[in-house]
Formats: structure tokens, sequence, C-alpha cells
């Protein structure tokens, strides 16, 4: 008996050759509910036996039920029976969120990733469906969040555990190796103003020796950098330079280990 597949993989449509008048939908059979309900499934797709099919209608009902981010995956086939069809929809659903856990957290809280998942709206919630693609996104943040502090080279990763067979526990690791320091800053480009003066502009962000490093401005921080880079901006429009254009830095890193060193190449085009 040949089955007609209408949406498979990615909610893209397919129309079986011979569907050229309305077919009656005359029975339904679901397959992988676990913790969703059939009721609640038939409600999205908008089904019922009895009625007739409507393609067009079943496909934006799909994409609105994957836009609820409840399923990974749907897939429905036709199958011919007696004056109209029937439908087997197969669902795989995304597991439940149960828990998040972090391992390896010193330079941040809990509380500063869960601040950080409500302004960047990630969408993490405990006792919510699992998205792969928003776990990817906090860890993400949680990298950056280590950045802003001085920790470049931090890394976060993420393990999956089963709980049941629809509920997963998240678990964070993080190894936040050691703050990186800043062993040159290079200014490209400049003329008019000498690197001596430039680097004393740099209030905030220094190269790394014994009092740089007591005071902590050996550091690379990018909110801090941004400060000093409108610092030497200043310092050319207050001579007249109206013009002038101070790039991001460039960065680069030397040595290994604890003698590893962040070197920092400033672009300035004077105008």
């Amino acid at each position: 008996m040949r089955i007609a597949r209408i949406v498979a993989l990615g909610l893209a449509v397919w129309l079986s050759a011979s569907a050229v008048s309305a077919e009656v939908v005359r029975q339904i059979e679901f397959h992988g509910l676990q913790a969703l309900a059939e009721e609640t499934v038939r409600f999205y797709l908008g089904l019922e036996e009895g009625k007739e099919l409507d393609e067009a209608a079943l496909s934006a009902n799909l994409r609105a039920l994957w836009d609820r981010r409840l399923v990974d995956d749907v897939r429905i086939e036709k199958e011919p029976v007696e004056d109209g069809v029937k439908l087997i929809v197969t669902i795989v659903e995304r597991p439940i969120l149960r828990s998040i856990d972090y391992e390896g957290l010193k330079r941040l809280s809990r509380t500063d990733i869960s601040e950080r998942i409500a302004k960047d709206q990630i969408g993490i919630r405990e006792g919510d469906p699992l998205d792969l693609g928003e776990l990817k996104r906090l860890e993400a943040a949680i990298e950056e969040m280590y950045r802003d502090k001085g920790y470049r080279f931090a890394e976060a990763s993420y393990q999956l555990e089963q709980i049941s067979p629809t509920e997963r526990r998240v678990l964070f690791t993080i190894d936040e190796a050691e703050k990186v320091r800043i062993g040159d800053i290079d200014f490209q480009g400049n003329e008019v103003i000498g690197n001596m003066r430039l680097h004393w502009k740099m209030k905030k962000t220094k190269e790394t020796n014994l009092l740089w490093r007591m005071l902590k401005k050996d550091i690379y921080n990018p909110a801090t950098v941004q400060e000093d880079l409108t610092k030497v901006k200043e310092a050319y429009r207050a001579i007249g330079y109206k013009d002038v254009i101070v790039e991001d830095p460039i960065l680069s890193t030397t040595g290994k280990g604890g003698k590893r060193r962040l070197k920092l190449e400033i672009p300035i085009d004077e105008g």
C-alpha cells in the first residue's frame, strides 16, 4: 500500500501526485508522544476525523507548533483508506530541562549567570522544553562574562544527562584559566602624537610591570580599554584632529602558561 509523505524533517511539504481532489481524514494515529498529550497535538495541528485534509493549513499549523519549541521533529504520512486517508503522525519531543548546574564557578556566581540569562533573554528555564540553540547562547554568554573580567581564555562547555526518557539535566563545566596580562601596547599610524604620550593617555590599560600588576591595570578588560581609546581620541581632537579614527585593538598572544601575555595593536588614522 503506497504511503504519501506530507511533512517530514524540518516541516517541508510533499504533495502526493495523485492528490487532486480534497481528501477526508478518516483515521489519525500518533507515535512518539511522551510528555505531550494526544489532544494537545490534535489541537495544535488542527486535525480531526471526518474533516477534509487542508495541507496548506496543516503546514501553517506545523510551523506554529515548531515555533512553540515543544518538538524536535514532526513527520506526517498519509495512507489511503476507504473514503479518505489515514494520517500517521510521528513526534520527536524536546526533553524537559529538569535542572541546570555549574562546576568550576569561582569568579562568577549563579546569580551573575541568572541575571545575564534575563538580560539577554536566553530561553533557558527549568521545567521548559530544552533548546540546544539556547544552551549554545548561554555557553557563549558565560565565556563573554569571563572575558569582561580579564579571563580571556576561560572556556565553558556543557553535558546533557538523562534523568528520565523525557527529562534532562544540564551540567556546565567552567575552566576559568588565568587572567591574561598585557605585555605590549603598540600604536600604529600615529605621527602627530608620539607613543609615550599615547601610553600616558591610556590611564587604565598598561603594559605589565610590578607597579601596574599591583594596581591591576595590566589586565585586559574590554570596557576599560574602550574608555582609554576614547581618551586617545580626545587627545587628538584637542589639537584639531577632529576626524581621527582610533580602531579597536587587534589582539594576539605570546608565550605559554603563566608567561602568556597579550599584545594590543591599536590602528590610528589621524585624518
